[in-house]
């Protein structure tokens, strides 16, 4: 996978990216397992983390993204979720009397479903892996339905973390 398309800075910063991928997608598949639930302040930590991890990753995507697709289209995708990332990271809030978390995960949906449709049309990532990001939105979204059964893991994390570890993985492969 070569990035000759891209500025030299931009290129680095790819796979700068790649390692926060995976760190994101390491910790997403920890808060998936639950292990710390009986401890809201390490719960809560551990979530901040794995947002924080993801910014990069999510950049990292979306510059390399544009190796073969440029479109205003991609960038919107990227900039919602971003974005939606960006507003979730933190104590958990409320903004106007709601959740800050209902409010940045359906912007963070959208701005997958956009990033997902751009990765396949550029053939960027493998589509396993941008297949799976569908995937894990849906499974991200069904997670709130479903939550009067007791769960002891948490699909919707799982699967959102097996991504990041696939596109960190991906990202790392990336030779100028």
């Amino acid at each position: 996978m070569t990035v000759d398309t891209l500025p030299r800075v931009n290129a680095n910063l790819v796979r700068v990216g790649g390692p926060f991928a995976v760190a994101a997608g390491v910790l997403e598949i920890l808060a998936g397992l639950r292990l710390f639930d009986q401890n809201p302040a390490i719960t809560e930590l551990l979530y901040v983390v794995t947002d924080l991890c993801c910014l990069p990753a999510i950049l990292a995507w979306y510059l390399f993204q544009q190796t073969k697709v440029q479109t205003s289209l991609g960038l919107w995708g990227f900039l919602l979720m971003f974005l939606g990332t960006a507003f979730i990271a933190g104590p958990s809030a409320e903004v106007f009397g709601i959740a800050a978390y209902s409010l940045g995960v359906p912007v963070i949906g959208i701005g997958l479903a956009i990033m997902c449709f751009t990765t396949w049309q550029g053939k960027t990532l493998p589509n396993w892996l941008t297949l799976f990001f569908l995937v894990s939105m849906v499974t991200m979204a069904a997670s709130p339905t479903f939550s009067f059964l007791y769960q002891p893991i948490s699909f919707g994390n799982l699967t959102y973390g097996i991504c990041f570890l696939g596109l960190g993985f991906h990202l790392l492969g990336v030779r100028e």
